[in-house]
């Protein structure tokens, strides 16, 4: 089930050498480059209690929203209650926790209003309700809750539950990405890249790619290393190129794997060396990226 905590869609594009297109703002080069395929929407590992500085006890109560929303839970302080919620998500118990986590929620807990968005944004335990997770994102974001600004950044992004906004898109993923959130931060960039909701900027987009891709946010290193690779907003250093590259392509990233590939085969930023670029497209490849399996395939001819 797709939830809103994740990137915003990207998309594939080929290229020839010689040529540069766009997409989404930023220029491609070779037939290697993929920009931002679309990543896994898994569920979201939640938030633990102590990720943030919020405490109940610090929180002004919301409104209820409706007349029977339930009280707190008997006895419970509001970490117990978040620990065991927590506790009985990891075991996939999601009725338990969303009863422990609701109460908490409707009792102004940014954490646990964060938590139960995500339960019916996805519909675990309950009938699937965006426009009731939309709220809960809301009420988290409005107390600073960095994860909950940055799902609400998403929402306006794509128009889900809310008018689309880019503008507001940008606010909200920006109060984020000030609290260091590494998603947040990638997006943020990519709305300076593409010039949506923003005025394009390439050096803020690196500015703000760097903050996430150090970090160790795979995407954002790889985006680095192509703003790099296609000298915007600075100097083109094939090297440096090939070091977020490299960053990305260890992680796993496909996309980052086929652009080694690619340096390699071409001895861009490193000697050449077929062998090392057959290793990577491989890499790529195995992972379904079309333009690597191509470029194996030739590689490996006789």
């Amino acid at each position: 089930m797709t939830v809103v905590m994740s990137l915003r869609d990207g998309s594939t594009l080929e290229a020839t050498e010689t040529v540069l297109a766009e997409s989404g703002g930023i220029k491609i080069r070779t037939q290697t480059h993929v920009w931002r395929e679309d990543l896994p929407r898994n569920l979201p590992d939640l938030p633990d209690w102590n990720s943030h500085t919020v405490s109940a006890a610090s929180i002004d109560p919301l409104p209820e929203r409706g007349a029977n929303a339930p009280a707190l839970t008997s006895g419970l302080t509001a970490p117990t209650a978040l620990e065991e919620g927590q506790a009985a998500y990891d075991s996939g118990n999601y009725g338990a926790a969303l009863r422990s986590w609701k109460p908490l929620a409707d009792g102004g807990s940014a954490a646990a209003q964060y938590k139960v968005a995500v339960f019916y944004q996805a519909g675990l335990g309950v009938d699937r309700d965006t426009a009731l997770a939309a709220a809960y994102i809301r009420k988290a974001a409005d107390q600073g809750w960095a994860e909950a600004q940055s799902s609400l950044s998403d929402l306006y992004a794509v128009g889900q539950d809310v008018p689309q906004d880019l503008e507001l898109a940008v606010s909200w993923g920006r109060k984020a990405a000030e609290q260091g959130l590494a998603v947040a931060q990638y997006n943020l960039a990519y709305s300076y890249e593409s010039g949506q909701g923003v005025a394009q900027d390439y050096a803020q987009a690196l500015i703000w790619y760097r903050r996430a891709a150090d970090q160790g946010f795979a995407t954002a290193q790889y985006a680095v290393g192509l703003l790099y690779d296609q000298g915007l907003s600075v100097t083109r250093d094939y090297g440096e190129a090939v070091s977020w590259y490299k960053k990305a392509a260890d992680q796993g990233l496909a996309v980052a794997q086929g652009n080694l590939g690619n340096m390699y085969a071409m001895g861009h930023g490193v000697a050449q060396d077929r062998a090392e670029a057959i290793t990577w497209f491989r890499k790529a490849a195995d992972q379904g990226l079309a333009t690597a399996q191509e470029s194996l395939k030739r590689l490996e001819q006789p």
